[in-house]
């Protein structure tokens, strides 16, 4: 039996109401070709057959990843995957981020057309300093469309013990004779309770603390104080503090402060053409760091054709003047202001004069030696998949006179407690010291070489100590050679 067809009007207007679907069913087609694999390269990257610009063409989709809420101390890994839509090459030149805590790893710098590529990065996100994670890592390509593309990251970083200010106990300048403090507050954010308890000292800090409960468990405050001494310098060292939980067990606060001498001369040197066709002058300018009053008594020059005033501005600067006449020719003999004070902690002040001729050839001296090859390398002679040195070695060359100084990062990734406890030389001379640890969880090793040094022929070696369980004596070998 057959059924009636139904009216010719009516066929069109079925027709006519099925025409949305088919667009939607011929739009998700597209959609799936240019997101899902049609094929597959011999790399691994995703193929497709349908590049539609000329030349090369970046195509991202999402610029944005968004790591969540996360607790501070775990490597978090993600892709970026974009693909080439042109008909030409796409190159990757370089990958790099606002912030050394995101960092790229290896990917594949040319993308051929129809080809989806990838991205890796890495987020280290123990001692940043900040919980709101908002970062632009930028990719260079030659696409001239897309020359500087902008990537993001963000999300939320949370320390399960909140250290604010970040940063630990930086004094910065701290004149002479004034004591100073500062409050580091901790929160637990934690369900557990903590206890904190400061670990006893060497009895010879400069920084002393007291630690108070505010909320016992949840809120603690530790007050660091700082009394300059007479000696100018830089002074740095760590106060250690048990949290009684197991992760963080122990809290390590970082202080520092710089003090400046007690009577500060600027410039602290005075340099001169060789030979003057005119009458030159200088002012040096001393300034007062102490609150009691210490004056200028006297200065003069070893040259008596150089002419020699002073006179105070207010109750803590002295202003120098220095009067070198037309023809004035640099003797042998080193040149000096000598500054004589009414302090018998600071003593006389000297500020050396030099020809503009000797700058010149401190100068050359430094361009040869950064140009040379030279064999000085520190270098891990204990190969180890804990231990990470960034650069894996260096060269260094002496020239009479000049001393040098190089660094290292050492790291440990995966390590989140790595710490590096202690760095010292086999050879007295050469000083080692260590900072640390950086955002990313490194230290910085470095050395310094005396200028007059020269090489005893024995081994050398940096002996670092480290907290790593058959790492703790780890030593870098030191190489040093000269002109």
């Amino acid at each position: 039996m057959n059924r009636a067809r139904p009216p010719l009007n009516m066929m069109k207007m079925m027709r006519m109401t099925s025409l949305p679907r088919q667009f939607f069913l011929l739009a998700l087609c597209l959609f799936a070709s240019s997101c899902g694999p049609s094929s597959t390269s011999s790399s691994g990257a995703i193929a497709t057959d349908n590049p539609q610009t000329e030349g090369p063409s970046w195509q991202c989709r999402k610029t944005t990843h968004d790591i969540g809420t996360v607790w501070a101390g775990p490597v978090i890994r993600f892709n970026y995957y974009f693909r080439n839509v042109g008909t030409e090459p796409l190159e990757i030149y370089q990958v790099t981020s606002s912030c050394g805590c995101a960092t790229a790893g290896e990917f594949e710098r040319i993308i051929e057309p129809g080809v989806q590529g990838k991205i890796p990065m890495q987020i280290i996100t123990s001692n940043l300093g900040f919980t709101e994670l908002d970062k632009v890592v930028n990719v260079v390509t030659n696409d001239d469309e897309n020359k500087l593309v902008k990537l993001r990251v963000q999300g939320v970083i949370r320390e399960r013990i909140e250290m604010r200010p970040a940063t630990g106990a930086v004094f910065g300048r701290v004149l002479p004779g004034s004591p100073v403090t500062k409050e580091i507050r901790f929160k637990n954010n934690l369900p557990e309770p903590m206890s904190l308890a400061l670990r006893p000292g060497t009895g010879k800090e400069r920084f002393s603390r007291t630690l108070h409960v505010d909320k016992p468990g949840e809120e603690y405050r530790l007050v660091v104080e700082f009394s300059p001494p007479k000696e100018g310098g830089s002074y740095r060292g760590d106060i250690l503090v048990d949290t009684g939980i197991e992760n963080p067990s122990v809290l390590r606060i970082h202080c520092s402060a710089l003090v400046p001498r007690r009577m500060e001369v600027h410039p602290a040197r005075v340099f001169l053409p060789p030979k003057l066709t005119r009458e030159e002058k200088r002012l040096i300018r001393v300034t007062r760091h102490v609150p009691k009053p210490i004056v200028v008594t006297g200065a003069t020059v070893n040259d008596p054709e150089v002419g020699v005033s002073f006179e105070a501005k207010g109750d803590v600067e002295t202003v120098i003047h220095l009067t070198f006449p037309a023809g004035f020719e640099f003797p042998e003999s080193d040149l000096f202001l000598t500054i004589a004070t009414s302090d018998a902690d600071t003593g006389a002040l000297e500020v050396p004069i030099r020809s503009i001729d000797a700058l010149s050839k401190v100068k050359g001296k430094r361009d040869r030696r950064e140009k040379k090859v030279g064999t000085a390398k520190i270098q891990s002679d204990q190969p180890s998949d804990s231990i990470q040195l960034e650069p894996g070695s260096f060269d260094l060359r002496l020239t009479e006179g000049i001393p040098l100084s190089a660094t290292v990062t050492v790291s440990s990734p995966g390590v989140l407690d790595f710490k590096v406890l202690s760095v010292k030389t086999t050879d007295s001379r050469i000083k080692a010291t260590f900072f640390g640890p950086g955002a990313s969880g490194g230290y910085v090793v470095k050395i310094k070489v005396p200028g007059d040094y020269r090489p005893s022929g024995t081994d050398l070696f940096v002996q670092m100590e480290t907290n790593l369980p058959g790492h703790s004596e780890h030593r870098i070998p030191i190489e040093v050679s000269t002109d």
